[in-house]
């Protein structure tokens, strides 16, 4: 796709959408993973982790204090999340929208493993 940007290329911004910051890192990783859609499950499940593990390393990368990192990536998988769970609504009854809900699994099941490994 021209003029598309990977999430590894993507910074922060301070652009505002509807009363909230937009975090152009987190509006990558979303058009990435939709451009999963009609992959086989396997390839979108390991898509998704890849970059949302991508993703994570620029919020790890961002962030100077060595001791906030692992909260930046947390903040990363929440932010993710947040933004499948409000693009569902905007395609409901479509394919899209239940390939948004095997993304939200996949970043659910990331959070509950982070959590069980970080605490």
């Amino acid at each position: 796709m021209a003029g598309h940007q990977s999430v590894a290329q993507i910074n922060a911004t301070g652009e505002t959408r509807r009363g909230r910051q937009v975090d152009d890192r987190v509006e990558a990783f979303l058009r990435d993973v939709l451009a999963l859609e009609g992959e086989n499950s396997i390839d979108v499940r390991r898509g998704v982790r890849h970059r949302l593990a991508g993703c994570e390393k620029l919020f790890r990368d961002a962030e100077p204090d060595e001791e906030l990192k692992e909260k930046a990536a947390h903040s990363c998988r929440a932010l993710c999340r947040a933004r499948v769970l409000e693009e569902i609504p905007r395609h409901k009854r479509t394919q899209t929208a239940e390939h948004l809900k095997l993304v939200l699994d996949i970043v659910n099941l990331r959070m509950r493993l982070a959590q069980a490994i970080h605490g």
